[in-house]
């Protein structure tokens, strides 16, 4: 009997994920290259790609074939964007495509390590908030060619990694690969992920435990990929770039964030005011009051993942509130976090209610999460999967039409 629950609750969840999984490729690739390319950052990034194919130069980024010092990324994002070029054409499919398989291999590689560490509830719980979620797939992020999807990915492996390194110190190396090219996608804006694994050496005590040699290699794996990068570019072009990157990335987006109305509360009000954090929120809420009460104690364990996962929301909570930023992509990692989180609670409680024999409070618990997990996601994937028939247009193209 307990086989055949086994194998039953194998082909539901299998049954699941398949179905998910095909809507999360339906959302990604549906009309993929059809909406127009927004005329910022998206398309800067298509022309430093296609002009770094044009004009065999990997080193120094070009705008009407003049160096660009508007548009301060590092090139890591530009040579997959070319590579893409290279293999399906000049089109704003091939743009966006590296975008598209970061958001697969993030929905992958965080479902199966999910599955290996705390099982099948936490995937399912994981991958339907994941879907619910407009924000990784448009606007700056899945089908776009900007580099925050990529961003998101390496923002992912880099938290997972720090998850494991206690039991693994290997995985600092990983961690310092994430963060280097982290960097080289997306600039200064890969400095929470570095402040998070200081922050998580320093809390979990891990540092303790860790060889010289490993640090040194941690260190390695972090500076020698983005010195190497950067000494290129000063022997290309000076300070001219690199000194641009500092002033633009770090001084000038702080003081435009304040500038544009950013407070030390932007971010905050943000996360209580965006309809799909509160749906999170309340679910972390919910299940930890539930699980306080029949634990009786306000302090419980958690898994590693999550563990990282919590310190990784309140880093950036307040590096993002310090910062006083306004772009709301700079919080797609945070969303993330919270995401992973919350699947873990949610596990969390019905393995505290098995453990209890409570089955009113399995039944209750259901009805609270279940209701809201259906009602909030099903309209979001629903709206996710509309906006994916919807083609959007520019203003130029808007014009020609009506002429």
């Amino acid at each position: 009997m307990q086989l055949k629950n086994t194998k039953s609750k194998t082909i539901i969840f299998s049954v699941i994920i398949s179905m998910l999984t095909i809507i999360l490729f339906v959302t990604l690739f549906n009309n993929l290259g059809a909406n127009a390319i927004a005329d910022l950052d998206e398309a800067r990034h298509g022309i430093n790609a296609y002009e770094m194919l044009k004009n065999n130069n990997w080193i120094v980024s070009t705008y009407m074939y003049e160096t660009d010092l508007w548009n301060l990324k590092p090139p890591f994002s530009y040579y997959l964007i070319a590579l893409s070029f290279q293999l399906f054409g000049f089109n704003t499919f091939a743009l966006r495509l590296y975008s598209v398989f970061s958001i697969i291999i993030l929905y992958i590689v965080i479902s199966y390590v999910l599955y290996k560490v705390s099982g099948k509830i936490t995937v399912c719980v994981f991958a339907i908030l994941f879907l619910s979620f407009g924000d990784f797939f448009f606007g700056h992020c899945g089908r776009t060619g900007d580099a925050d999807a990529l961003f998101l990915l390496l923002s992912a492996i880099s938290m997972l990694s720090l998850s494991f390194c206690n039991k693994h110190h290997w995985a600092l190396y990983i961690f310092g690969l994430s963060v280097s090219t982290a960097f080289l996608s997306k600039s200064f804006h890969a400095a929470p992920i570095l402040l998070i694994g200081l922050c998580f050496l320093l809390f979990s005590k891990t540092y303790k435990n860790i060889k010289i040699v490993e640090y040194l290699i941690t260190l390695a794996t972090i500076i020698l990929p983005i010195a190497i990068w950067a000494l290129f570019r000063y022997f290309a072009d000076g300070m001219a770039f690199l000194g641009s990157m500092f002033g633009v990335d770090v001084t000038q987006r702080m003081n435009n964030g304040v500038s544009q109305g950013g407070s030390y509360f932007t971010f905050i009000k943000y996360l209580l005011s965006y309809r799909s954090t509160q749906c999170i929120l309340c679910i972390i809420v919910v299940c930890y009051i539930f699980t306080a009460i029949l634990k009786k104690s306000f302090s419980f364990e958690l898994n590693p993942i999550h563990k990282t996962m919590l310190l990784s929301i309140i880093i950036n909570l307040i590096f993002f509130s310090l910062t006083r930023t306004v772009e709301t992509w700079y919080y797609y990692p945070t969303f993330l976090y919270l995401i992973v989180f919350a699947s873990g609670m949610v596990t969390k409680t019905f393995n505290t209610i098995k453990e209890n024999n409570i089955r009113k409070g399995v039944m209750a618990l259901t009805c609270i999460i279940g209701s809201a997990l259906l009602i909030f996601t099903s309209y979001q994937i629903y709206t996710n999967l509309r906006q994916t028939f919807s083609i959007r247009k520019t203003n130029a193209q808007d014009t020609i039409i009506e002429f």
